[in-house]
């Protein structure tokens, strides 16, 4: 039996990371913190040009890793054990090295371009490159340091590696600086997402918090879905949803939403691990949902080079596909309990919940306009948005201080620590594939052990995904996978749109699948659950993160891409089937079923879900397709007709009562 305070324990863990310093340690910690959001948007508004001022991308690019590497070495521990409340003389020296290899680029990159190259810079490189590895280490364990260290070491010996891995292997001096200094290396397309993109929408998810955006959504859910059964969860799904789809982080996500969702819905009557895992998936759904999704879907539209719009709407039917399922499973389960909706005076009233909230619904409507009807750029957009945000928000001064503005920069310089040092470390991975040749000897090797089945690559990739996902934020696991089995995937006939949002898929689902599951750990600790238990449930609930992904890899309709007829036949066969094998899960319609009819609902929603290319001829997919929709949609008839007729028997019965 797992220990009930364990998930207590991880998310003190989780969140313990972090030291709390006072004195001039703790005032360089948060100088540093809030210095990254004011640098990024300075840099991303372009305002040095004004001032007749060229900055270069590598310059603030070597400012943003500077500031991340001291503010790693000043904030986070490098053991459990480690005080968080002194500041070591190792780590302080730790931090001035960062910023002086970071400040380094910034400074003196320019003469690099005239042929000035210092003999020391090897010496700088080989520095900022194991503080970057040290500095991944503290922040997400070793998995991701250990991955990074063999691309390294394969880089230096090569010449030691048989068969097509065989390569000159390169000069250790020629190595660091490489990776220190080129833009195809830690300087490259991952640190730039992490800089430009994420640092503008993280920026712009702490200050939508600040200004009440949190309490908002919660308050708009309750206003909209708490008058229905099960109304509390419902709540959850529709607040964690909204609330995700900005904050692109599941565990973060779960700790604000959930002290509010879960107990209510404990209150209301569903058991309190089953509560807990509606708040984990409900919170997991966020990193799939436009219009801001996780890191990893900014560094998607990088990797394919396409605008970050296309990425959001290719996620749209996926991601609501996903809250569907979710809300037909939470819906039964109120059922199933007999559970009512909240009472009235608890619900409030939705003029009022918009005309408190109006600056939230702003902010996201001018967002979505930007991204989607302006095609502005992401990053130029969340930084336009934010500034609205805040300008609106100080017109409201007793609402909005300027203690708050001050708080959430320095969330935002903590929220860029992860990412800013996951991105630095990928990059050095992106520096050997490039630097050695090696992305198209990987894809040769994989096409070969797969034998060519596309079927079998995906499925190694979803349980690689998932296995990297127990280790590593998804963000990490993504960029893993995504520079080795992406191109392979896509010279077997993927369209490298959903090879790359299958990869997500995957390994986002790490975080609510036991053994590690993370956010359901984090859930089931406000809950005060078992967090395995927890785990599971979210696993079932979470259906369509493990069936969504096989179908648009071999059918690209499920993300909008093709004809009309096939889009409305991928999706509508999609929808059903899934839903389907929710009612099978959940053993519930309108009333409990046999296990019979639990099994051809599952029958008939794998039959469903077959989609086309998948190896089947067309004409037997739509046969197969047919013969699904026959088995769910008559026994929904049937069950809806017997829940009929008991209803008029019961209506009779009572008559002649009276």
């Amino acid at each position: 039996m797992t220990n009930p305070d364990r998930p207590t324990e991880l998310v003190d863990e989780y969140q313990g990371r972090y030291r709390t310093l006072a004195g001039l340690p703790g005032a360089c910690e948060r100088t540093l913190l809030a210095v990254l959001p004011v640098a990024g948007a300075i840099y991303i508004l372009n305002l040095p040009v004004y001032f007749g001022l060229l900055i270069w991308k590598e310059q603030y690019l070597g400012f943003f890793l500077g500031i991340i590497l001291g503010a790693v070495y000043l904030a986070v521990v490098p053991t459990k054990k480690s005080s968080r409340t002194r500041l070591p003389w190792y780590d302080a020296v730790f931090a001035c090295l960062g910023l002086a290899c970071g400040l380094y680029i910034a400074l003196f990159f320019p003469h690099r371009t005239l042929g000035l190259k210092p003999p020391f810079e090897p010496y700088l490189g080989a520095v900022a490159v194991l503080l970057a590895l040290e500095a991944t280490r503290r922040l997400i364990g070793w998995s991701f340091v250990i991955i990074t260290v063999a691309f390294l070491v394969y880089a230096r010996f090569a010449h030691f590696f048989p068969g097509l891995l065989y390569n000159e292997g390169v000069p250790l001096a020629r190595l660091a600086a490489y990776m220190y200094l080129d833009s195809n290396a830690m300087l490259g397309d991952a640190l730039e997402i992490a800089a430009t993109m994420v640092l503008a929408f993280v920026f712009l998810g702490n200050m939508l918090f600040e200004a009440g955006g949190g309490l908002f959504f919660t308050e708009l859910a309750q206003s909209i879905m708490g008058r229905f059964r099960g109304g509390p969860a419902k709540i959850s799904v529709a607040a964690s949803g909204m609330f995700g789809s900005i904050s692109g982080s599941a565990v973060a996500n779960v700790m604000v939403d959930g002290w509010i969702t879960i107990p209510m819905m404990i209150r209301s009557g569903f058991r309190p691990h089953f509560a807990a895992a509606i708040e984990a998936s409900a919170s997991t759904g966020g990193i799939i949902m436009p219009p801001i999704m996780g890191a990893a879907a900014f560094l998607m539209a990088e990797f394919l080079a396409i605008p970050y719009y296309q990425v959001a709407i290719a996620a749209l039917v996926p991601a609501l596909l996903y809250y569907l399922v979710l809300f037909v499973q939470v819906d039964l389960e109120a059922a199933k309990l007999g559970l009512q909706g909240l009472p009235k005076e608890e619900i409030p009233p939705l003029r009022q919940v918009l005309k408190t909230g109006w600056i939230p619904v702003f902010a996201l409507g001018a967002l979505i306009y930007a991204l989607f009807f302006g095609n502005m750029d992401p990053s130029m957009a969340g930084i336009l948005v934010t500034l609205l945000l805040i300008c609106f928000a100080f017109a409201q001064r007793f609402r909005f201080k300027p203690r708050l503005f001050i708080e959430a920069l320095e969330k935002t310089g903590r929220a860029l620590l992860d990412v800013g040092a996951i991105t630095a470390a990928a990059g050095l991975m992106v520096g050997v594939l490039n630097l050695m040749g090696l992305g198209f000897t990987l894809s040769t090797i994989l096409i070969h052990l797969s034998g060519g089945n596309a079927f079998l690559l995906l499925s190694v990739s979803a349980a690689a995904s998932f296995v990297l996902g127990l280790g590593m934020p998804v963000i990490a696991s993504y960029v893993i996978l995504a520079v080795l089995v992406g191109p392979a995937l896509t010279q077997l006939g993927v369209v490298p749109m959903a090879a790359h949002l299958f990869l997500i898929f995957f390994a986002k689902a790490a975080g609510i699948t036991p053994p590690v599951c993370v956010t359901a750990y984090a859930a089931a600790s406000i809950g005060r659950c078992d967090p395995m238990q927890t785990g599971w449930t979210s696993t079932r609930l979470s259906l369509v993160t493990f069936v969504a992904p096989f179908v648009f890899a071999f059918a690209p309709a499920l993300l909008l891409i093709g004809s009309v007829a096939e889009i409305l036949l991928v999706v509508t066969t999609t929808t059903i089937g899934s839903v389907g094998l929710a009612v099978s899960l959940a053993g519930y319609l309108f009333r409990p079923l046999s296990m019979v009819k639990r099994l051809l609902f599952a029958l008939g929603g794998l039959l469903l879900i077959l989609p086309p290319n998948a190896g089947v001829p067309l004409d037997w997919v739509i046969v197969i397709n047919a013969i699904g929709a026959i088995i769910v949609v008559g026994l929904w008839i049937g069950e809806f007709r017997k829940k009929r007729a008991l209803s008029v028997l019961t209506a009779e019965l009572k008559s002649q009562e009276v």
